[in-house]
């Protein structure tokens, strides 16, 4: 039989588990922009990535990506993009 306590209970498990997704990916980001450098992400310096508090101040710097890389290829622009 379907009981409410199991249902409230079964909720706010699934609550605080999504209210930790944007932490998580947050953290897996910043650590991607170390991994690809952070001269491409944000304000390009050691202490704008220090100081980031969200994914705006990590955003890639098309500019700067685009530059590096030359011309991209198609799939090169298909990836930028998804950034």
């Amino acid at each position: 039989m379907f009981q409410s306590t199991e249902t409230a209970e079964s909720l706010r498990d699934e609550l605080v588990r999504v209210q930790q997704v944007p932490t998580a990916f947050f953290i897996t980001w910043r650590q991607g922009v170390k991994l690809a450098g952070v001269y491409y992400f944000g304000d390009g310096t050691a202490e704008g990535y220090d100081h980031a508090d969200g994914l705006d101040d990590l955003a890639p710097n098309l500019g700067r990506i685009v530059n590096a890389l030359g011309v991209p290829s198609s799939g090169e622009r298909t990836f930028i993009a998804a950034l």
